[in-house]
């Protein structure tokens, strides 16, 4: 226990240095989106100021374009302070390990891992979760039918690594969900861990999450920080930039009222016992079916890990987001295994959403606010896609049919700005490297506009309840 200790202490010291800095350059980081955005409205006037003089629009399209742009401008700059401002307070918090120092006995924490023909990644995975710096640990992964040698990969670890506490069973294909819910009988911690068979965790991660639920009891579940591993293309570097805001500014900002809404399969720490609280209540729903495996996850959506989390949300729990946890996944390497995987969380989401509103329903005296984040996330996940295609149309068509050209590439350059100083400002929370900023420019032109414009169709096969499967 004295190692132990020792190692507390020097990532609490390593916390409280690095968030000295860290808090300093957030301030500044939050300071300069305030500028930013205060020169994108400047730049959008000016425009308007100029379309004016020229005469290029009538009446009707100067109100067009003025409500619009100045809606446009408006709620995007909101948007971003609100969001970073809470992101900020969060963020400038440093990891407090304190109720860790003193235990005599760390409470046991079962990883469960999923795992369906991933031959190349298994390895990995496994030996990252039974190197991890923690005392009482236990990890058990169940083979979910697969047909590329997965399953004897995974059974020569257990007989190969100095580990017993490494379990490994194989079961028919039947999905994610249940074979989580498998693990999930067999397993006995205190605490349990969903992780994906393609990521690796940190060695540390199960430390920073552990202490955050026992310094807060009313807190369910705590997510950690997904990365991507696999790096070695525009594609999978975009994705970087992308997990990095979400994890910088969107987690940051919701983990400060404890409402992470989609804890990432990856990496999330459970309470057992809220889990199984959580099984108990969907009993109550009037259109509970029992599963042949009971269990916290369900298969009825595409987004297994939102309902998870939205669920225990609904309930009144807390979920809050650790970004010194972390584990590396692996990203789709192509477009279209990008664009796939996107719809397929668009609608999983989508479907997350309707399905914990019945759960709420039942229980809004527990947590009378969560109807206002379901709102809230329809409004980034619906709306804001919507706003944002329209917004570069917009800009398109403001480049070919006015002289004011000037202006409105300024206006332009000031929105790409706010987006540098956001994304500046989520890898400061995150402690990732700023060169990646430098795909900032592509992520605003195409990136971000191809992920939204699918995200688009997405909820529109959603609303006519389209059929489709995972791949």
């Amino acid at each position: 226990m004295d190692g132990m200790n020792d190692l507390l202490r020097q990532l609490g010291l390593a916390a409280l240095k690095g968030n000295t800095r860290r808090g300093a350059a957030l301030l500044l980081g939050f300071a300069a989106t305030i500028a930013v955005g205060c020169a994108q409205v400047y730049f959008l006037l000016q425009t308007g100021y100029e379309i004016n003089e020229s005469g290029d629009f009538g009446s009707i399209e100067a109100v067009v374009f003025a409500f619009f742009f100045v809606g446009f401008s408006c709620i995007f700059v909101l948007r971003y302070l609100i969001i970073l401002g809470f992101a900020f307070v969060e963020g400038s918090k440093r990891p407090n390990l304190s109720p860790l120092y003193n235990l005599q006995d760390y409470p046991l924490v079962s990883i469960l891992i999923p795992a369906y023909n991933e031959l190349e990644n298994i390895e990995a995975t496994i030996r990252s979760a039974v190197s991890v710096q923690y005392p009482n640990l236990e990890v058990i992964v169940v083979d979910d039918g697969s047909t590329d040698g997965t399953y004897q990969r995974a059974c020569w670890l257990r007989d190969s690594l100095d580990f017993p506490a490494l379990s490994v069973c194989g079961i028919e294909n039947g999905g994610k969900s249940r074979a989580l819910n498998v693990a999930f009988e067999r397993c006995k911690g205190e605490f349990v861990m969903s992780m994906d068979a393609d990521s690796a965790l940190d060695r540390t991660a199960i430390l920073f999450m552990v202490t955050k639920l026992l310094a807060n009891t009313s807190l369910a579940g705590c997510a950690g920080q997904v990365t991507i591993g696999n790096t070695r293309s525009v594609v999978t570097y975009l994705q970087q930039m992308e997990y990095v805001q979400m994890n910088g500014t969107g987690r940051m900002f919701q983990s400060y009222f404890n409402t992470t809404l989609i804890a990432p399969g990856p990496i999330t720490l459970f309470r057992r016992a809220d889990l199984e609280d959580l099984v108990e209540s969907r009993k109550e729903l009037p259109d509970y079916q029992p599963a042949q495996i009971e269990g916290p996850w369900e298969a009825d959506t595409f987004a297994e890990d939102a309902k998870l989390s939205m669920s225990l949300l609904s309930l009144g729990y807390g979920v809050c987001f650790e970004p010194a946890a972390e584990c590396t996944t692996q990203a789709p390497p192509s477009v279209a295994v990008l664009l796939n995987q996107r719809y397929r969380w668009v609608r999983g989401n989508l479907q997350a959403v309707r399905e914990s509103w019945k759960l709420w329903s039942l229980n809004s005296e527990k947590r009378p606010s969560f109807a206002l984040w379901l709102l809230w996330f329809l409004l980034e996940s619906v709306a804001w896609p919507l706003i944002d295609l329209s917004g570069a149309v917009m800009f398109v068509f403001l480049l070919t049919t006015t002289d004011a050209l000037s202006s409105t590439v300024l206006w332009y350059l000031a929105l790409i700005g706010a987006d540098l100083s956001a994304a500046a400002f989520a890898c400061m929370c995150c402690n990732r490297r700023m060169n990646i900023m430098v795909f900032i420019p592509l992520y605003r032109m195409f990136y971000g506009l191809l992920l939204e414009a699918n995200a688009v169709l997405a909820m529109f096969d959603e609303s006519r309840r389209a059929g489709m499967r995972w791949n």
